[in-house]
């Protein structure tokens, strides 16, 4: 006898139903239900998302001080490439991978179709419909265009080979069957695939190809109007420019007693020129703000041939025995000057390192307490905890409150008239339960680093997904519908709505398309590398180690003769396979497309108005037939291979051809919009934050 399913009476969850009563309920009105309940729950996923990709930036951010020959350098701690394909991936693809976890390990090890239609959906809507919002996005005439063409072209490649790889493992090298060596290989492609990209933006595995060497390599024009030679000093900078801009000392220390310190250090100005100014502001590194020094930030001014200013701030008392701390002084947005290059910072910036010590007449600490003290600072950071817990003190009641004032909602009202306002309104209602429950249970990203907020976010995220499968599986059930198909639509597009506002916005507020479009083809390698090789390994390992069970045994009677007396982690291909091999087909054109934008147009997203709404037309005609032949492939399991793949080319030819079709009518389109022929005349959309917490996913 099988097992009741999960909306029958008997049947079970990792945590849903609730209780048994509910699954005598009508079935018409559970479908409402947990599609509602399913929904809502995807707001909570872009709630806690942004929290986590909020501590990604904060890690990420972090930056050590080193010495090279004798100069100072700052470099961050994680280089760009490493951190978009690993963390930055992870906290865009979180939801989509801990869902494939917790679905193999609530099935107790046995495969489910949840998990990777998830990820082969949200493959496709990031590719697809992301990438067309993006370059529909851009006002015309603008464009954005990918600067890490390399990295680009590596991660593509990944994430055809990735999606290939699935395939040939559920297909060819074991049939139905994922073998040990197949789930860890998936996995440590992922690694692979780190160390290729970040060797390619450092121009080692394409010699040439990192955009960071070429632009140092290409940077030496002249600082010259005339665009003339001119007198240059010793690091090749033209003394008859505006000027050089620099810091007397790539290093300071200041001693301080028991009362406060005012300051100064001094910026130099080298050549001459007329004004000149430059921004300036503090940042921390061991040093606590408003414990140990006093956060500064302002305009630094040149009047005509002044060759000096002084950056004025305060330094914080300190106590006896307290250990030194460093924070450091940055010089940014330079106007009508150049930053000296061969300092800390380079040409982007000049940074000043500043230790902080206390006065060598303050001695020792004296007293139990104050040398206990002045121990438990040295590990635990008691000023970084204090300011941490005053952030968290802070999130609480911006949420409460609901971040903003009466003032700001007047004139939120006043520019965007009612229809605006109450949009506001049942944005922040809808959003205001999550961001009170998540500025409660998760700390902010400034407490220890963001590690703290990291990994509580991440805990968070797998209850969320936990109670996400099981509400998936009842919506299907009651309302007869594949676990595979309402996670390729419902479920992925679901999970998606974070990346997807956070690409359109980087699309807009970005000056290149990578943020847009590189990690885009790197999330999608990355959902199946871990996504799949980590539930996949972790099962395959569980059945080689266990043997077949009674119930391995009544599920695949076939398998079980087959291996005798070994058991084997059996993922039916059928389904799965079409669905992966109709996905690489429209990637190919997908990218081919994006390619040749870069080709005809420069650019990949935005340009002319018809070739930029025809391409967006493309992508989401391309998204529209894999759901379409996705759901029909669900209706029809016991098709024929001649069937499935005939209905799948047809289908996509009736598209192309629609796409085709289609091309007059974005002229036609283009001469509405821009009769004179001037498609510059347009309103650049500015896009408006919503409010509680800032998760746009709701607006949707």
């Amino acid at each position: 006898m099988s097992e009741p399913k999960i909306c029958q009476v008997g049947g079970s969850g990792l945590v849903l139903p609730l209780f048994e009563a509910e699954q005598k309920w009508n079935n018409v009105g559970r479908t409402f239900l947990y599609g509602i309940v399913l929904a809502y729950f995807f707001v909570g996923v872009s709630v806690v998302a942004d929290a986590f990709m909020a501590a990604i930036e904060t890690i990420t951010a972090c930056v050590i001080v080193t010495t090279v020959r004798g100069k100072t350098k700052t470099v961050k701690i994680w280089n760009e490439t490493v951190s978009s394909l690993t963390l930055m991936a992870l906290g865009s693809s979180a939801p989509e991978i801990l869902l494939s976890v917790v679905e193999t390990l609530k099935n107790e090890n046995f495969s489910g179709d949840i998990g990777p239609s998830t990820i082969l959906g949200s493959a496709a809507f990031n590719l697809l419909m992301i990438v067309a919002v993006c370059i529909s996005t851009i006002p015309t005439p603008d464009t954005r265009k990918i600067d890490a063409n390399p990295v680009f072209f590596l991660t593509a490649a990944c994430s055809l080979f990735a999606y290939v790889w699935m395939v040939i493992i559920v297909e060819v090298s074991s049939p139905n069957v994922i073998d040990i060596w197949e789930g860890l290989v998936t996995f440590l492609l992922l690694p692979l695939m780190v160390v290729a990209s970040w060797a390619t933006d450092k121009g080692w595995l394409f010699p040439g190809g990192s955009n960071a060497v070429e632009s140092q390599a290409t940077n030496v024009e002249s600082n010259r109007p005339d665009g003339k030679d001119g007198n240059l000093d010793g690091n090749g900078h033209d003394l008859e420019s505006p000027g050089i801009l620099a810091f007397e000392n790539e290093r300071a220390e200041v001693s301080c007693g028991n009362e406060r310190l005012d300051c100064s250090f001094n910026v130099t100005r080298r050549g001459h020129g007329g004004k000149a100014s430059c921004k300036y502001n503090t940042r921390s590194l061991t040093a606590v703000p408003g414990y140990d020094f006093e956060e500064a930030s302002g305009t630094l001014d040149f009047a005509p041939d002044q060759s000096s200013a002084e950056v004025r701030m305060a330094v914080l008392p300190r106590r006896p025995g307290q250990r030194r701390v460093v924070f450091q002084l940055v010089l940014e947005e330079a106007s009508g000057a150049i930053f000296d290059a061969a300092m800390d910072g380079g040409e982007e910036c000049q940074v000043l390192t500043v230790g902080i010590s206390p006065t060598q007449v303050m001695g020792n600490p004296t007293g139990l307490g104050a040398r206990s003290f002045n121990m438990l600072d040295r590990y635990v950071k008691v000023a970084s905890l204090k300011r941490g817990m005053g952030f968290w003190q802070e999130q609480i009641r911006e949420a409460v409150c609901c971040c903003g004032g009466e003032e700001e909602e007047e004139q939120d009202s006043g520019d965007d008239g009612l229809l605006a306002w109450f949009k506001d309104k049942l944005v922040a209602a809808l959003v205001y339960p999550w961001s009170c429950l998540y500025a409660l249970f998760i700390p902010p990203p400034q407490l220890m680093g963001g590690w703290l907020c990291f990994w509580v976010a991440l805990a968070q995220l797998g209850l969320l997904t936990a109670v996400i499968v099981d509400l998936a599986e009842l919506f299907g059930c009651v309302a007869d519908v594949k676990d595979s198909i309402t996670a390729i639509s419902f479920v992925a597009l679901g999970t998606s709505m974070p990346d997807f506002f956070a690409s359109k916005i980087a699309a807009i507020q970005d000056d290149n398309a990578d943020a847009s479009i590189v990690n885009v083809t790197g999330s999608n390698s990355f959902n199946v590398f871990l996504g799949i090789g980590v539930p996949w390994s972790i099962a395959s390992i569980y059945w080689a180690v266990t043997g077949p069970t009674e119930k391995w045994r009544k599920r695949y009677p076939d398998y079980a003769d087959k291996y005798h007396p070994h058991a084997k982690f059996v993922v039916p291909g059928d389904d799965l396979s079409f669905f992966v091999v109709t996905f690489i087909v429209i990637a190919i054109i997908a990218l081919a497309l994006i390619r040749a934008r870069r080709v005809f147009y420069g650019a990949e997203l935005g340009g002319p108005f018809a070739p930029k709404v025809w391409s967006s037309f493309v992508l989401v005609s391309l998204w529209a037939y894999y759901m379409g032949i996705a759901v029909w492939k669900g209706n029809n399991p016991s098709a024929s291979d001649g069937e499935k793949w005939g209905r799948a080319a047809w289908a996509l030819g009736i598209t192309l051809a629609i796409c085709v079709v289609f091309i007059p009518a974005a002229k036609i389109w283009e001469k509405v919009y821009y009769p004179t022929g001037n498609s510059s005349e347009v309103e650049h959309y500015v896009p408006k934050e919503a409010c509680c917490c800032n998760v746009a996913a709701v607006a949707a």
